[in-house]
């Protein structure tokens, strides 16, 4: 993709054996916008040079390598909500990958910042949450998305705060 804005190469290929996607150069949200039929996917601009390859069997393990930087990302959920991320790195090298966000928003909540690594473990796809500060308050856990399947695990940890400032910012006020 070449144009006045973006200079990148992408590329998708499904074999029996894996799924490969690689990342490479500058994309900007006036390019996406042109390429999504949904206006909500053309949203963001991406920066980098990396790659992913997910073996379609069982107990091999998933690779990634390299960097990828995003600025003002927008993610569609299916449920129809939408989680925004202001900027977020993501750092690869082998089955681990690296991703520190400096704000990410679902609904009316807010995580600044946000620090994680995801680990391709086998059939599952493992998110450790290390810093998350939600309303002033630390929450790290794990995400394990398996299939259709999720398991969730956070705890909120807090030390000093005034419970009528967390209260009202969790409640959103209510």
């Amino acid at each position: 993709v070449k144009d006045q804005h973006s200079e990148a190469g992408m590329t998708v290929v499904s074999k029996n054996d894996a799924l490969r996607m690689s990342f490479t150069g500058r994309l900007r949200s006036e390019t996406l916008e042109g390429l999504f039929v949904d206006p909500k996917w053309g949203k963001g601009h991406f920066e980098g040079d990396f790659s992913v390859n997910l073996p379609k069997k069982s107990k091999t393990l998933a690779t990634a390598q390299g960097n990828l930087k995003g600025t003002n990302v927008v993610i569609p959920l299916g449920s129809g909500d939408d989680v925004s991320i202001e900027q977020v790195l993501l750092e690869a090298n082998g089955s681990t990958v690296q991703a520190n966000a400096s704000t990410l928003t679902w609904r009316d909540f807010t995580w600044n910042p946000l620090t994680a690594s995801i680990n391709f473990e086998h059939d599952t796809l493992r998110i450790k949450v290390d810093r998350a500060e939600l309303c002033g308050i630390h929450s790290p856990g794990v995400v394990d998305i398996a299939g259709k399947e999720f398991d969730l695990d956070v705890t909120l940890q807090g030390t000093n705060l005034d419970i009528a400032t967390s209260y009202s910012c969790l409640s959103q006020g209510r």
